[in-house]
């Protein structure tokens, strides 16, 4: 493969370059793009306690967080990630830091703090509140104007929510208002839905991606063929975010997030388990979005997300690793740009041990990781890199 300022200009089979150059030898390992994530909270700590972290620490702790799980993002081969919910205060000072140099990390869209009633889902933690369809207008402008990639809208309440987990938090004519007045300005929507009232709501309004979109309703979590249909048909990307607490499930730990502790998350898993399989057999689009920094979900564990679509939701490897890749690229809008290895994309790209086309699990075994035609892990010295003679 040759590069050069930033991009693939050429892919050889069995030849050496024309020119002259630096020549980075990997032979024996598996190169593919760069991983995406396209769901991540960066501020936080990916703990059992992540949420009181989150409510307690400074804000100069969790910008030296987000400095670390930036780092921890790109040893894992995680060379773009989407943020769907950080402190203004946080995350566009330490995205102007990693446009000028000053820090290091993978590329970064960023929303911002998310939209939710007062009151609503994670309004103490990183929500900006909004309560009519004028404040929705004026935040989302607001958030246009520091620089947001995209608007995160909490649609409905989650697990942690003060009020019903399952309660639906905007009108439709509020939830159209941030769809109208984020594309007017060119900003995608990214909507976070805990039940079926939300993800119809989602649908009607036009938003771009819906996060974790579990049918549930009073009686559990019920998968609806019909409601599956309209999103897949509407070309809305799904991010099931099927690794989110796995740790919990894995150790039997619980935290105060848990509410109800590993029992609870373990039959609704089961219950959301069967939803995955039955939109993937309707031709949903799923892509990878971790939840990483949130309850039980390390930043080091994304690996663990292609090897769940494979065991769980029935992929092949390859279609794991294309969800990863070039399908979260086209979620997020970076396709033309990210995505796959091919002449005319940026040079992002990771190499792994092993072959992951064969063995998912093989994505856990990242060696070697580039972000824009420049290795960021390990250093350079440790990977061999000699002249082309």
């Amino acid at each position: 493969m040759v590069l050069e300022n930033g991009r693939i200009v050429d892919v050889l089979q069995g030849q050496q370059p024309a020119e002259p150059g630096e020549l980075i030898d990997l032979s024996g390992m598996t190169l593919l793009p760069g991983l995406v994530d396209t769901h991540i909270h960066i501020s936080g700590s990916g703990g059992f306690d992540a949420r009181e972290k989150l409510a307690t620490e400074s804000e100069q702790t969790l910008l030296l967080r987000v400095a670390q799980n930036c780092r921890t993002m790109l040893r894992v081969g995680v060379t773009t990630a989407r943020d769907c919910g950080t402190r203004n205060e946080i995350i566009f000072p330490f995205l102007a830091a990693l446009r000028s140099g000053a820090a290091v990390g993978p590329r970064l869209l960023v929303a911002g703090a998310a939209l939710t009633p007062t009151g609503g889902h994670v309004a103490d933690l990183f929500g900006h509140e909004v309560d009519s369809v004028d404040a929705i207008v004026k935040a989302v402008r607001q958030h246009a104007k520091l620089g947001a990639h995209l608007i995160k809208v909490m649609t409905t309440g989650g697990i942690l929510t003060q009020f019903k987990p399952n309660l639906l938090q905007f009108t439709q004519e509020e939830l159209r208002t941030v769809v109208r007045e984020a594309h007017h300005l060119g900003l995608p929507v990214a909507s976070h839905c805990h039940n079926k009232a939300g993800i119809a709501a989602s649908v009607d309004a036009g938003v771009d991606t819906i996060e974790h979109a579990i049918y549930a309703d009073e009686g559990g979590v019920r998968y609806d063929p019909d409601l599956s249909r309209r999103v897949r048909d509407a070309g809305i990307f799904v991010n099931p975010s099927n690794a989110f607490a796995i740790r919990s499930l894995l150790t039997g730990q619980s935290g105060a997030a848990a509410d109800g502790g590993p029992g609870l998350l373990a039959n609704l898993r089961a219950e959301r388990v069967a939803t995955w399989q039955q939109q993937y057999a309707d031709d949903v689009q799923f892509v990878p979005g971790s939840d990483a920094g949130w309850y039980a979900t390390p930043f080091e564990d994304y690996a663990r997300m292609p090897e769940l679509m494979v065991s769980e939701i029935g992929m092949t490897p390859m279609e794991a690793i294309v969800a990863c890749t070039r399908t979260a690229a086209a979620a997020i809008g970076l396709d033309a740009e990210i995505g796959t290895v091919e002449p005319g994309k940026t040079a992002d790209l990771i190499a792994v041990e092993g072959d992951p086309s064969v063995d998912v699990k093989a994505l856990w075994n990242v060696r070697w990781v580039m972000k824009g035609g420049r290795q960021v892990w390990p250093d350079a010295l440790q990977v061999g890199s000699r002249p082309v003679e």
